[in-house]
């Protein structure tokens, strides 16, 4: 095999013009063949032979980069597509010695490795990863057997420019070396770094072809630093690694704990219609897993996302200690920006979790750990694997987060010193823009800094309603006092607010004001146009919608009520609209006794009145109620919203029956949901617990006057004694 050396490349004649027409140095195409030839040799591919493991398809977070050709961002493919087509990962690299190849850190989790080989020439060698850099994404790859015939690549520091990279990438399904000037554009931040660009993973020349440095992350110190042999940079080895590794193990064994959250279970809607829009339905789990991390001796910060009225049914937290039976934790307060909650230990825990106090930046082309942590069934699994940071960017409030490629919901982030940089949180929305309540709930990787300034005690860091609530408190809800109608583009075009509403899409008329309502006291009007909330400290005014709020859409077939099979009576929608839903459902999330303005237009002119959210009387969902087992009905008192549907006053007495059991002495006798019993024995029903008591002391047959929308009748129904009840 010919040698590879470069001292006999012959002097190279630069091709030069008009310093000032000329930007950057160039070379004749003779010439920069002449170079690329002489390092041919020492350009490989490093393959990597992947596997899946434990179904998991395998993973790179190292597999993107940006191209030195286009400026693109390009994969080196997908994990599970390489598995399944039988080829390997491939990525080019540079043979700096008969037995070290010099190439990028491709951040794979070893567990998805089968093997790793160099392709030098013809020739497949075994390799190992003997060396990460602590600067640079890139480490060294030990041949398993030399490369003969190649004398060292050597790196002479004192070489000047102008300098050339050279970089070896897979294009168009071949492999192609490149050169081009380096440019000499020098880069000052605002922070004082200073550095010029290059491709990335390449090894760069002087012009007569010569080795002077490398770079493996596309940026270069201005300082000069860069130059020499990329042997000589400072890194990790295997047992350095193993060794950092053990003390991340310990640090997070004690600082990352599993726990187990349990929830009451909610309260069943009141049917199928009004399970459309509410989530926090039967089917919400009663228990869910998670992990905190152990901030303080004493304080646990809780990583899950959970709505308020799903924190509004926690009853019990459950931390899983190392070595240690499980203990319980009490809940103390959910941030209100971020997608966790703070908790407390009745006696201090392990050691807790170090934390970086530099920002995430500190981390710029460090060699960093992630901890991927998840549960598999009820077994939380944590592995770790070394990584590095793709970059930086801003996001909310000017706050910078990593730039990581893959799935970043489970994953933390570690410097070599064994402190968290950054964990998977969700940030949470101030409000939702739409009623149906859908949500950004996309995890990111969030620096420490973002989350543990909020934990200082800032009065406005913490959501008060977001807590844990008893069973009575669970169906609190605010409300407005008014019922609406959605716009539409003829609604719109008569009230002339085409051009404000969108065409009708966003606002609502008012068709009904409640008497002794917030609305009432604001002095709002039937015919109002309610276009948007201001809240403070609320970026964008929330538009108003009545999404979920407006009924059936159809008229309730109450001619037809009887015919309902008993089995499907529990399936009969509610004909009002729900409370829970629509602009009652906003006021409640922007929190009881909060100000805010309502934006409206009246007869052409646009008006802001101020309100503050107020807590609804008691509605049909937490209305009190009587279920009487021998007859097979429960009852509830009628609430502001059923007397509206059912135009009764505040005076007319009666309760309405909620359920009817299957085969019950009330079914047989006729009985059906949404009826009215208003009277017992020719004397006024008043309300739940009145007609409890009349039955609880009743025997033998009882008359109830029922009234079905605008026709009443007599039903007679027979109650057990009270010797038979005992």
């Amino acid at each position: 095999m010919r040698k590879a050396t470069i001292a006999w490349i012959p002097a190279l004649t630069i091709i030069t013009v008009a310093a000032a027409a000329e930007s950057q140095p160039s070379l004749a195409p003779e010439q920069q063949t002449e170079i690329l030839n002489a390092l041919r040799p020492h350009m490989v591919r490093v393959e990597y032979d992947l596997r899946f493991d434990k179904g998991e398809p395998p993973a790179a977070l190292g597999w993107l980069e940006r191209c030195p050709n286009c400026g693109n961002i390009h994969g080196f493919g997908d994990g599970e597509e390489l598995v399944r087509e039988k080829r390997p990962l491939e990525v080019g690299g540079w043979l700096l010695t008969p037995n070290t190849v010099l190439t990028r850190d491709m951040q794979i989790h070893p567990r998805f490795v089968q093997s790793v080989a160099v392709r030098a020439g013809n020739r497949l060698i075994a390799a190992r990863i003997t060396k990460r850099f602590r600067n640079e994404n890139g480490c060294l790859l030990e041949l398993a057997e030399p490369v003969s015939d190649l004398e060292p690549m050597r790196f002479d520091a004192a070489r000047g420019g102008p300098y050339f990279a050279i970089t070896y990438t897979q294009d168009d399904a071949d492999w192609a070396a490149a050169i081009a000037p380096l440019s000499a554009a020098l880069s000052l931040t605002d922070g004082g770094r200073r550095f010029t660009t290059a491709p990335n993973a390449c090894v760069i020349v002087d012009q007569q072809g010569f080795p002077v440095g490398a770079s493996m992350d596309g940026a270069l110190a201005a300082d000069g630093s860069w130059k020499g042999a990329p042997s000589e940079w400072p890194g990790f080895s295997d047992e350095e690694l193993t060794a950092l590794m053990a003390h991340l193990d310990d640090v997070t064994s004690s600082g990352i704990l599993p726990v187990t959250l349990n929830f009451r279970s909610p309260k069943a809607a009141a049917n199928r219609m009004q399970m459309m829009w509410r989530d926090d339905d039967e089917s919400s789990p009663t228990e869910l897993r998670a992990f905190a991390l152990l901030q303080a001796p004493t304080r646990l910060l809780v990583l899950a996302n959970l709505e308020a009225k799903q924190t509004a049914r926690l009853e019990r937290i459950l931390v899983h200690l190392p070595d240690a039976a499980p203990v319980e934790a009490r809940f103390e307060a959910s941030l209100r920006d971020w997608g966790c909650f703070v908790a407390t230990l009745d006696e201090p825990g392990a050691a807790p979790l170090p934390a970086a106090e530099a920002p995430i930046t500190a981390a710029r082309d460090e060699l960093v750990f992630f901890l991927t942590a998840r549960y598999f069934g009820d077994e939380p699994i944590i592995r770790h694997q070394s990584a590095r940071l793709a970059g930086f960017l801003l996001r909310e409030e000017r706050q910078v987060y990593p730039i990581v490629y893959g799935d970043e919901s489970n994953l933390f982030c570690f410097s070599a010193q064994g402190e968290l940089l950054a964990f998977p949180v969700t940030r949470r929305e101030a409000l939702s823009d739409e009623y149906s309540r859908w949500r950004n709930d996309s995890v990111r990787l969030t620096p420490c800094a973002c989350i543990f300034k909020s934990l200082g005690g800032a009065r406005d860091a913490f959501d008060p309603n977001n807590v844990p609530l008893s069973e009575a408190e669970e169906n609190r809800v605010a409300w407005l006092g008014v019922e609406m109608q959605n716009l539409d583009s003829d609604l719109a075009t008569v009230n002339g607010v085409s051009e404000i509403t969108n065409d009708g899409e966003m606002g609502a008329m008012v068709s009904y004001v409640y008497p002794d309502s917030p609305a009432s006291a604001a002095g709002l009007e039937v015919g109002d146009i309610l276009l948007q909330l201001h809240v403070p400290e609320h970026h964008r005014p929330v538009p108003v919608r009545n999404d979920g709020a407006e009924g059936l859409g159809f008229d309730f077939p109450w001619d037809r009520l009887s015919e309902v099979p008993e089995e499907y009576l529990s399936e009969i929608p509610q004909p009002w609209p729900s409370v829970q839903a629509g602009l009652n459902e906003l006021l409640t999330e922007i929190g009881f006794g909060k100000p805010f303005e309502l934006e409206l237009v009246r007869s052409g002119e646009s008006r802001r009145i101020p309100m503050v959210v107020t807590e609804s009387p008691a509605y049909y969902d937490s209305a009190r109620q009587f279920k009487s087992e021998d007859l097979g009905f429960t009852v509830k008192d009628l609430t502001y919203e059923v007397r509206r549907y059912f135009q009764l006053g505040p005076d007319d007495s009666g309760v309405i029956i909620a359920r009817i059991e299957p085969g019950s002495k009330a079914y047989v006798a006729g009985l059906r949901p949404y009826e009215i019993i208003q009277r017992i024995d020719d004397d006024p029903v008043v309300d739940a617990p009145a007609l409890e008591e009349r039955l609880t002391n009743a025997g033998g047959e009882v008359r109830l006057d029922v009234k079905r929308m605008t026709s009443t009748r007599v039903v007679k129904l027979r109650v057990a004694e009270k010797a038979e009840s005992e």
